[in-house]
């Protein structure tokens, strides 16, 4: 009696983030006795004495981490004569279960009346740029787990200025950062933009709560001018991450180094900007 049994392939990949399988792969068994009445594949149970059979392979382990466990399978065929023939093969499978991509979400806030028609790319600053790459860089990596997940953005001016003109800027605002994520590699397909002007501000109320709970400390000289910090909060571009509808958290950024020309009433000079761009 003579018997074989192997796999093809020898070693499976498996990959899975969050609840989501994103690799499976399959190995097919494929086993031969000659001269046998009964076969059984553990632990498969019965078999035919010749046969094949497709397995897609999933891991024992159910926490975070690297997958590389072993798949034994032992083929044992006999015959009435009494004859006995065991064969064993062990298939690999090799991956890793990962945490669904973590997307930071903060909104992104711009200089007093920037950007404008002229100079549409100015006043992205260089710590709001930080924070878009950050946000591109964990939304990337989610796409894996969603593909078809998308960011929404939507703009805002202060109070300050005619409708038209809030308008207008809401929209510069909410175009220069959707062209940043785009230029840091987010199809344009994926990013969902609004605009509201002047309407729909964060009341008072609503910026002393995130003021009290911002982990960015206040420096000293702003505390005693809310209305500046207030109307500061309303340039902002907030961010949604669609379809889960999570929210940017709209924390002021104090401890920037171009926090100052963000904060300011009065429209920074050009060559200020600039600088800090």
């Amino acid at each position: 009696m003579q018997s074989t049994l192997n796999a093809s392939p020898i070693e499976v990949r498996y990959r899975r983030i969050g609840d989501k399988v994103i690799e499976q792969g399959n190995t097919t068994l494929n086993w031969t006795s000659s001269n046998s009445d009964v076969a059984s594949l553990d632990p498969l149970g019965s078999v035919d004495t010749t046969g094949s059979k497709a397995l897609a392979l999933t891991p024992r382990q159910t926490g975070e981490g690297p997958v590389d466990e072993e798949y034994k399978y032992i083929l044992t065929a006999t015959n009435v004569c009494g004859g006995s023939d065991t064969k064993t093969l062990a298939v690999r499978l090799k991956g890793s279960i990962e945490p669904i991509p973590a997307v930071l979400l903060n909104s992104v806030f711009f200089p007093t009346d920037y950007p404008t028609k002229k100079d549409p790319s100015l006043g992205l600053v260089r710590s709001q740029q930080q924070t878009l790459r950050t946000l591109a860089d964990g939304f990337k990596k989610y796409l894996e787990y969603d593909p078809e997940a998308k960011l929404g953005l939507g703009a805002y001016a202060d109070e300050r200025g005619p409708n038209k003109h809030n308008r207008d800027l809401t929209e510069f605002r909410v175009q220069r950062v959707k062209d940043f994520l785009v230029s840091e590699g987010i199809s344009a397909e994926k990013i969902d933009i609004s605009t509201n002007g002047k309407e729909k501000p964060l009341d008072k109320a609503t910026v002393i709560d995130l003021q009290t709970r911002n982990p960015n400390q206040t420096p000293k000289e702003r505390v005693n001018n809310f209305r500046a910090t207030w109307l500061a909060y309303n340039r902002r571009v907030d961010v949604v991450l669609l379809p889960t509808n999570a929210e940017s958290t709209r924390f002021y950024p104090q401890q920037a180094e171009d926090s100052t020309i963000l904060w300011q009433r009065a429209k920074p000079a050009r060559s200020a900007v600039e600088k800090n761009n």
